[in-house]
This record gives C-alpha cells, sequence and structure tokens, in this order.
C-alpha cells in the first residue's frame, strides 16, 4: 500500500522506503482536517506545538536557507520536517501511530525514491519535440534509403544514453 505525505520546499514530490514500505509525498493541503489538528496536538504533546501556519513558516524558512547555499541537516526546521512528512505518510497508509511513534526510526532508514525524470505532461514532451531541432541526413544515407531501414529505438553505441529512470 502507498501512502501520502507532505515534504520539505527543496523536496519534489517523490517516494521513500521506510522499513521496506513504501510512501508517496504530497502537499499538506491533501492531509485531512482531523490529521492536522491531530499533528497540532502530538506535537506539542511531543514538545513543540506545530500549526498549519507554523509548518509553512518553517517550510519556508528551510526552503530560504537551501536556495542560500545552505546543509539541509542542519537547518533547525529539517528533523521537524522529515518527522511531520515520515507522520503523515504513515497515517495516510492507514497506520495508527501517534507523531512520536511515527518518528522512531533512525534518519538513514529512509531511502528516498527520487521520481523520474522524464514525467513531464505528454504535451509538454510535444512542444518540446516540435521545438526541437531536427538533424539533417547525410546525402549518402538518404540516398541509400538506409537510415529509413534503421530502427527508430536503435542508437549509435557512442552516443547511447542511460534511460532517463535511471540515476546518473
Amino acid at each position: 500500500m502507498t501512502a501520502t505525505a507532505p515534504l520539505p520546499a527543496d523536496v519534489t514530490p517523490t517516494r521513500f522506503i521506510l522499513r521496506g514500505k513504501t510512501y508517496s509525498t504530497i502537499g499538506v493541503g491533501d492531509m485531512t482536517v482531523k490529521m492536522l489538528l491531530e499533528l497540532e496536538q502530538e506535537t506539542a504533546d511531543f514538545g513543540r506545538r506545530i500549526t498549519l501556519a507554523e509548518f509553512e513558516r518553517m517550510n519556508a524558512e528551510y526552503g530560504e536557507h537551501l536556495k542560500l547555499g545552505g546543509s539541509a541537516v542542519v537547518h533547525p526546521a529539517y528533523f521537524w520536517l522529515m518527522g511531520i512528512a515520515v507522520w503523515a505518510a504513515r497515517k495516510m497508509a492507514g497506520e495508527d501511530v501517534t507523531f512520536s511513534e511515527a518518528i522512531d526510526f533512525a534518519p538513514d532508514e529512509i531511502k528516498e525514491i527520487p521520481a523520474p525524470r522524464d514525467h513531464q505532461p505528454k504535451t509538454a514532451r510535444k512542444a518540446a519535440a516540435k521545438s526541437a531541432p531536427r538533424k539533417a541526413r547525410s546525402a549518402k544515407k538518404a540516398a541509400s534509403g538506409r537510415a529509413d531501414a534503421r530502427p527508430a529505438a536503435a542508437v549509435d553505441s557512442a552516443s547511447e544514453q542511460p534511460p532517463s529512470f535511471m540515476p546518473e
């Protein structure tokens, strides 16, 4: 089962694995009112009341910190934002966990699954393809007809690129 959760400002919506279970990230606006109120109460019980406004403030400050070249893990909101993301994901997955229970893991237990780079709306891909310059066929290949016989998926080994879903 895949669940959803909010993430810090620098993070593109993606998925992560925690203890063998995959969760998906989403925006705060997709959380239920009940979850937002539970978050406020349970973070207060844990030592810091985080309202929706406080979360948005923390997220904005964290995003600015990163834009200025700051390290993610040294920002004071980093672990709170990570904890909220994991807590919300586990709640959305139907797990009956408190904030304290949900965040009882070591940070290196989370494995982020990056979003594929080729995920664009179909219309954006078409527009990019139309605006891309076309390569002219060499006179020799055009005359021989061999270029037309070559499968569309074939590429020269020198210019072969890894599939877009593979990390570089």
